[in-house]
């Protein structure tokens, strides 16, 4: 693979692709064409490069019309193979016409369809059990199946186009396939014809995509199974009902196991649209079990690709923990057809922000669709517990080619971003942190954008310094320890003080800071506000920030708060958190609060008065306490006085 992208100088974007594709999966050979609709934005432009890999092109098929006037422009192509480049150019290096729109006609190309791995147009067999009709018994067929893997950047192996996800475009897709198979793609059939140039083949033509970008595009072609769902209800953008075509696809003979994931699928567009108060933006969602994955599943736009131990249970032998798996699979791709799909990344070094919030809301979807299989107990045994063992590996970095890139999509990247959205979601709030998800969606919408883009909505949201706190838990290959010892209690007034120290941790040793103590007055708020739908106001104090410290958000609970949860942004080495127990804002949850995450608390008045910090484990960080403060907090262990979350956040910090 080539590690560079297309050249940052190159102001050349795309339109609308029309691909054409001719499949013979015997053989494991395609050929195709394709127009490409682009526009050319600067008046210095001496060519257009575009991406290829692994495809033969025949260079005197290649023609430039300038669209408007249907004029051909006379150009030359070169292939750089090396580079994985397809450059055209005018004649005596003349420049591009800017804000022109050009058509790229590209009309012979050919490629193998790969059986060596799972990327680009592959191929996969597989024996099918079929019933023989001369022979009248049951016997194994070997039967292909042809599948497309774009994602991150495979789409330059099925035709030429720009592979970057920053340039969306509109796509137009036709496929000649034999006659006794079927072709999904991202959008409906258009139409359909029978006996073109034999009568062994067909040809589909799809609907036209919205604007997406290439890896998203999707196809697969063979014999399936189907079962269909009722229709999911949803209002278009003309206020009028129209129904979304929700379809299960598998193997022959498998139909029946894909029942559950069916309905998971159709709870979770319900769930989302109404989250984030926008619906499914696609006419039909295609759940599509596969015999060979490159990941577990992938989130085309509306054709989501499942290995079948990802989609499929047989529900005569399924265990508990299938239904779960299976949950979350289907809800972390579908929480990817808005944020991921309907908008998307500029460049994969932020990639932990689209798959830390899919692995965040796939817990939260699978709470909601099956609350009896209590999916945050394992958030904590797998993501928040690898956190510490990912904290070498840092969530965002500058790799600007392809190769370097190809980590993104390890497993600390899932586990360390949906650490990082759930510990914003419990430290701003239910309210706000969905205000930021809907401001982000209705802003970026069919565009792409960066992480910073979303972290400013979040800000923008909350007033709070979000893109600094962000920074120094995405760029640091450790994580925070925070030291905290009682320094006194004034019963007169009923304050307490609290010494805080922060330090680094990584590799087995702590990395002290520059030392500045500030002391710092906070407000409690209800522990409901971490999580339920309110628009109470975070008004945090903060002091400017080294960038050698963490900006750790600290939440505090005391025995006798009567649920109140005390919001700290803490930014210094080391402070002093002072605490008012008297404060207006201390009052207890009504008996109709509820939330996911954080269970309601009633605590008796005791004779002692223990603090703890980090309710349920809301931030990926350790705290060490005081020999008095930690004996405090074990023996309300002892009494069960502790959530479950916070007795496996003592534990686990100790």
């Amino acid at each position: 693979m080539s590690s560079r992208r297309l050249p940052r100088n190159q102001h050349i974007i795309p339109k609308h692709y029309d691909v054409h594709l001719t499949t013979d999966l015997d053989s494991g050979q395609f050929c195709g064409s394709v127009k490409i609709d682009l526009i050319v934005e600067e008046h210095n432009q001496t060519s257009i490069k575009l991406d290829t890999s692994h495809l033969t092109i025949d260079l005197s098929s290649i023609s430039l019309i300038i669209i408007s006037s249907s004029a051909e422009v006379q150009c030359f192509a070169e292939l750089n193979d090396l580079n994985e480049l397809l450059e055209i150019r005018l004649p005596n290096q003349q420049n591009f016409s800017p804000n022109i729109s050009y058509r790229l006609i590209i009309k012979s190309f050919s490629g193998h369809i790969t059986t060596q791995n799972q990327i680009g147009f592959y191929r996969s067999t597989v024996d099918i059990l079929s019933h023989n009709n001369q022979s009248n018994e049951m016997s194994f067929v070997k039967k292909h199946y042809g599948i497309t893997q774009m994602s991150p950047t495979h789409c330059r192996r099925v035709f030429p186009c720009f592979d970057e996800p920053c340039l969306r475009a509109t796509f137009d897709l036709t496929l000649d396939i034999p006659r006794h198979m079927q072709a999904l793609s991202n959008m409906p059939e258009l139409y359909s014809q029978d006996h073109l140039m034999n009568s062994e083949t067909k040809r589909i033509r799809f609907q036209r995509t919205p604007l997406m970008p290439t890896f998203l595009l999707c196809f697969v072609i063979g014999e399936f199974d189907m079962v269909k769902s009722e229709p999911v209800q949803r209002l278009n953008k003309d206020s009028r009902l129209a129904p979304i075509e929700l379809t299960a696809y598998t193997l022959p003979g498998r139909k029946h196991e894909a029942t559950f994931a069916l309905n998971c699928a159709r709870k979770a567009l319900y769930y989302y649209a109404d989250l984030f108060q926008i619906e499914y933006p696609m006419a039909k969602l295609d759940l599509v079990a596969v015999p060979d994955l490159f990941y577990p599943a992938m989130e085309d736009w509306a054709l989501i690709l499942f290995k079948e131990e990802e989609m499929l249970i047989n529900e005569d032998h399924a265990i508990s923990v299938q239904y779960r798996n299976v949950c979350q699979s289907v809800t972390h791709e579908i929480a990817h057809q808005w944020f991921g799909n309907l908008v998307s990344i500029h460049w994969w070094n932020d990639v932990y922000v689209i798959e830390g919030f899919a692995k965040w809301f796939e817990y939260l979807a699978t709470d909601y669709i099956i609350p009896e299989y209590n999916v945050f107990s394992e958030f904590f045994s797998t993501q928040f517990v690898r956190y510490f063992d990912y904290c070498i590996n840092i969530l965002h970095n500058e790799a600007d080619d392809i190769d370097e890139k190809d980590f993104s999509f390890e497993g600390y990247i899932y586990s360390k971003g949906s650490c990082l959205m759930r510990m914003l979601h419990l430290f701003i709030g239910q309210y706000e942190f969905l205000e930021s998800i809907r401001l982000f969606l209705r802003r970026y919408s069919y565009r792409t954008a960066t992480a910073i883009d979303f972290w400013t909505c979040v800000e923008e949201t909350t007033k709070l310094p979000i893109k600094q706190l962000v920074h120094s838990w995405c760029t640091k290959k450790s994580y925070p320890v925070v030291h905290v010892k009682m320094l006194g209690h004034d019963e007169t007034t009923g304050t307490y003080d609290l010494e805080l120290k922060q330090m680094s941790f990584c590799r087995g040793h702590d990395q002290e800071k520059h030392s500045d103590e500030k002391k710092i007055s906070c407000h409690c708020i209800k522990t409901s506000d971490l999580i339920c739908d309110t628009k109470h106001h975070v008004d945090i104090q903060q002091s400017n920030v080294r960038d050698s410290n963490w900006m750790i958000p600290i939440t505090v609970i005391r025995n006798q708060s009567d649920d109140c949860v005390i919001k700290y942004l803490m930014t210094k080495q080391h402070d002093v958190l002072h605490i008012d127990t008297n404060a207006s804002s201390l009052s207890s949850l009504k008996e109709d609060d509820s939330e996911p995450l954080v269970k309601k608390r009633r605590y008796s008045s005791l004779a002692s008065n223990w603090f703890k910090l980090n309710i349920c484990s809301g931030g990926p960080y350790r705290v060490f306490y005081s020999s008095d403060m930690l004996e405090q907090l074990i023996q309300a262990m002892i009494k069960q006085e502790l959530s479950t979350f916070d007795r496996f956040n003592l534990e686990n910090d100790m």
